[in-house]
């Protein structure tokens, strides 16, 4: 009892106070019509400022998001204070319901207030300059639909006429104003009525309007014990939200927008329980695509004649192939013919993801210019398309057929938008394992992978597993494989996340191949051809033709063997009749090569544990590829399974690939070298960062494609785990368990078990004390996820922490400046990173000393009364080192920034003459 009224007390502020009371009193009930008001308010502005900020990247996403939390907050508390209750959050509109006595006074009231409130703040402060948001409103009071429908939670949801009405309003006022509909103007006093406007009411300006104070926050709903608020509560987002983790993040997301049309005449025509029934199997089919491929179901939102489902990818957890997830559950959802109608629109991007709101009312959102982008995809998109930006396409790990739309221009962007209306999938595009660099490190695991080959060629078969995580290098071993394999008739398939859920897939290509058929062989000739080679080669299996035909997908009459059998019998009867089939027709050495088994469907699954139990006596090679995890294909332990785990390579032998692979090009020492270890030993890793550092010109960036596979590798921690490694990174590669504990709130400690349970991420050094993260790119995902907000924060804290316990004046300066220059510590970075600079230069750490000298400069652009004469120094020392390294340019640039801060410096000039 005590744990449902943590999680109720928990999850509260996230749900409507109209939910919480109908889950409360009629749980059962799907619909409701209710006598009120609803305001609907778009902030006009937020648009434009968010497409500024976009330009900004992952900090400008940030700032829009905390632009929008304090206006949102401001706002509510109006709203609360004269009876509103918040129903819908869609980034840059809030959705309001005022019901009880005097509703409709109250909503303009309300609406009046909000209106005052962000006039009297003014124009707000971004890094893209000073911003000013208005809003537009529109109000409309009638009896109104609500429904509670969906089968995974239940989703509150406000359609029909009054709804569209309420939409219409506001489409009819422009930034500033407050349309009423005649129904609203009927229940308000004539002198706050202004001129027509459209089908509507202007709300006239008062001089005095009461509004809600600032610090406003209503009582809580009162919630039984038994109750269990969870229901309301998508199902992907219950733990967090549960957990409070608090902390935002940053995070590449796949985004998709699910229009239903045509629900004012369908309510009107089917009456309000029939449509709650239909709009139930709509939400409810959107949940269950949602769960199959593991998909945040986000929200809905308002719209006229219809409304939106926003579903994500990525957030609150990543799983990999967020692009593919997205789309096969669209496609899942548009197969599915539901009654009302629908169409999608998909982007994907980076986003600041969290929830935002007063503490009484919180919605947890991702928002950025991705967001934007997805949304404007869907309204290109026509009934039953789904419809996905280049982006989604270009990442996806599923080919489609796709039907490309002329370029399109939307408000925001110079550039058209390319989009393609998505149709059947054709198969997993090529691996993204490397094939153009050569082998190198794994002389163990090509000598198991011949000596299982020899083992083949002579009669005694092997599963071979080759397991690990993307990018390790497990399809190039098998192609390796596949080159030594001359002597064996080699038949090859892949598994993919389409045809996870696909009975037989895998094993119809390879039965097809072993019949001697491709693919596009007709339904007729795969019959006529098994019937051939069951009667020439297997006549005993006759008899099973028809279980043969299940997993080819083609049709057969059965037999009276077939129809004697048990249905409990006939699985194991068909997994025994495919192993003779395929005994009969592959007598001699043959490599069975099957790639990302992980995404191996149940029935195909169960058939290869089948084979496995006897490869040892047949001339087979069965090869897997699959990432290291518990799902699809996972071999037994049985005679004849050889496993390959490819641990990570060296950083001498990362070196030596970087070195090969630039031979064209080549990159200087310390760029290869921090290239070989940022990599973690990961081949894949390797090719993506050379790849972006050709494209950006440095060697510090995080791919998105290799931030996507660390992301959902620290995805599968819980939360506070999560949050835990995430404090670690900005710590840096090492950090002791009690500098991340002085990270934390006071009298929080982690969990005496954590670091064990983070040993995929962390490992422990040789004196026990000191924590490593595994590899740099596991630190840069973690560090790279947090908000910038937080990261200021914990390197101030870490700072300040080293200050307070060093003794020599001179210790871990290097540190202390680089923790106080990304804390935004101006005065503290400008004194420490001068003195950084001058410890490294005098290590001969050349690069290092003048990184720290770059940091002082900018360091000392925001601090009050920076000294000239020192600043020139800083220059000058820095033109120092640019000369050292044969950077000339860059030091007469320096040089020259010394002499015009002190132009009578003879040094300075000297050095000036001496390199022009």
């Amino acid at each position: 009892m005590e744990v449902a009224l943590d999680r109720s007390a928990a999850l509260r502020p996230f749900l409507p106070r109209l939910t919480i009371r109908w889950i409360v009193e009629q749980p059962d009930l799907r619909v409701q019509a209710i006598d009120g008001t609803v305001v609907f308010v778009d902030i006009s502005g937020f648009t434009k400022m968010s497409e500024r900020l976009a330009r900004n990247g992952r900090i400008g996403a940030e700032e829009v998001t905390d632009v929008v939390g304090d206006v949102f907050s401001l706002l509510l508390a109006t709203a609360y204070a004269n009876g509103g209750g918040l129903i819908k959050f869609g980034g840059d509109a809030l959705l309001l319901f005022f019901s009880g006595a005097d509703h409709a006074p109250k909503a303009v009231r309300a609406a009046a207030g909000m209106r005052r409130t962000l006039s009297e703040l003014g124009g707000i402060d971004t890094s893209a300059g000073k911003v000013r948001l208005r809003m537009s409103v529109g109000i409309h009071s009638g009896l109104f639909h609500f429904f509670l429908v969906g089968e995974r939670h239940r989703e509150l949801i406000m359609t029909g006429a009054a709804a569209s009405t309420t939409v219409a309003m506001e489409g009819t006022a422009n930034a500033g104003e407050i349309v009423v509909s005649p129904d609203t103007a009927a229940l308000i006093n004539a002198d706050q009525l202004g001129a027509p406007k459209g089908d509507g009411i202007l709300l006239r300006r008062q001089a005095r309007i009461s509004v809600g104070l600032r610090g406003f926050e209503p009582p809580p709903q009162p919630v039984p014990a038994e109750v269990d608020l969870t229901i309301g509560i998508p199902v992907a987002l219950r733990d967090l939200l549960v957990a409070g983790s608090g902390d935002a993040e940053h995070r590449r997301v796949t985004i998709g927008f699910l229009h239903y049309d045509g629900t004012d005449d369908l309510l009107a025509a089917l009456g309000a329980d029939p449509f709650a029934d239909a709009l139930h199997e709509l939400v409810s089919a959107a949940q269950i695509a949602c769960d199959e491929h593991r998909v945040t179901f986000l929200g809905t939102d308002i719209d006229h004649d219809g409304g939106k489902i926003i579903l994500v990818a990525g957030a609150p957890t990543a799983s990999g192939d967020d692009e593919a997830r997205m789309l096969a559950a669209l496609r899942q959802v548009q197969g599915a013919a539901t009654a009302i109608p629908v169409r999608a629109g998909v982007n994907t991007g980076h986003v600041f993801a969290g929830d935002i709101g007063p503490p009484y009312r919180r919605t947890y959102t991702v928002m950025g210019d991705a967001v934007n982008l997805a949304a404007r995809v869907m309204g290109k998109a026509m009934p039953g398309e789904v419809l996905a930006s280049q982006a989604v396409l270009d990442s996806c790990s599923v080919t489609f057929d796709t039907k490309e739309l002329e370029p399109f221009l939307v408000k925001g962007k110079t550039l058209p938008v390319y989009a393609s209306v998505i149709g059947p999938p054709q198969g997993a595009k090529e691996s993204g394992d490397v094939h153009d660099l050569p082998l190198i490190g794994r002389d163990f695991e090509t000598a198991l992978l011949q000596r299982s080959l020899r083992s083949t060629l002579s009669g005694s078969g092997v599963l071979l597993e080759i397991a690990g995580p993307p990018g390790i290098g497990k399809t190039r071993l098998l192609a390796e494989l596949r080159a030594a394999a001359v002597e064996a008739r080699t038949i090859t398939t892949a598994c993919d996340l389409y045809s996870a859920s696909t009975p037989y897939r895998p094993v119809r290509e390879i039965m097809l191949q072993a019949l001697g058929l491709d693919g596009a062989a007709t339904e007729s000739a795969i019959v006529s051809n098994l019937r051939g080679v069951v009667t020439t080669k297997a006549p005993q299996l006759e008899p099973w033709i028809p279980l043969l035909a299940v997993p080819l997908d083609v049709s057969v009459p059965s037999t009276e063997q077939v129809d004697q059998l048990g249905e409990e019998f006939r699985r194991a009867r068909l997994e025994q009749a495919v192993h003779d089939l395929l005994d009969a027709v592959l007598s001699s050495a043959t490599l069975i090569a099957i790639e990302d088994a992980h995404w191996m469907d149940e029935a195909s699954s169960e058939l290869f544990r089948h084979l496995a139990r006897e490869v040892h006596t047949r001339p087979w090679l069965i090869c897997v590829t699959r990432r290291d995890e518990e799902t699809g294909f996972v071999p037994p332990s049985v005679e004849g399974t050889v496993s390959i785990k490819p641990p990570p390579l060296t950083d001498e032998q990362m070196l030596e690939l970087v070195m090969v692979a630039t031979e064209d090009a080549p990159l200087r020492p310390h760029e290869m070298a921090s290239l070989a270890e940022r990599s973690g030993g990961n081949p894949l890793f390797l090719k993506e960062l050379m790849a972006a550092a050709r494209w950006a010109g440095g060697i510090e960036g995080l791919p998105d494609t290799v931030e996507a596979m660390v992301t959902s590798q620290i995805d599968r921690l819980s939360a506070d785990e999560r949050r835990m490694l995430r404090y670690a990174s900005v710590l840096g590669m090492s950090f002791t368990a009690d500098g991340v504990a002085g990270l934390l709130e006071p009298g929080r400690q982690p969990a005496a078990t954590l670091w064990q349970r983070l040993d995929e991420f962390v490992a422990r050094d040789d004196d026990g004390q000191t924590l490593r993260f595994r590899h740099a790119l596991m630190r840069d995902a973690a560090y790279h996820g947090l908000s910038y907000k937080r990261r200021r924060e914990l390197h101030r804290l870490a700072g300040l922490e080293i200050e307070q316990r060093r003794r020599d004046a001179d210790a871990e300066v290097d540190l202390l400046a680089l923790h106080f220059f990304h804390a935004h510590d101006h005065d503290r970075a400008w004194r420490y990173s001068r003195a950084a600079a001058v410890s490294a230069d005098s290590k001969f750490a050349t690069v290092d000393a003048a990184e720290h000298y770059e940091r002082a400069l900018e360091a000392s652009r925001r601090i009050r009364e920076p000294v000239a004469v020192e600043v020139a120094g800083v220059y000058e020392a820095l033109g120092d080192l640019r000369e050292r390294i044969g950077q000339y340019p860059e030091a007469a640039r320096a040089y020259t920034a010394a002499r015009r801060l002190v132009p009578d410096d003879a040094v300075t000039q000297g050095r000036l003459c001496f390199k022009h």
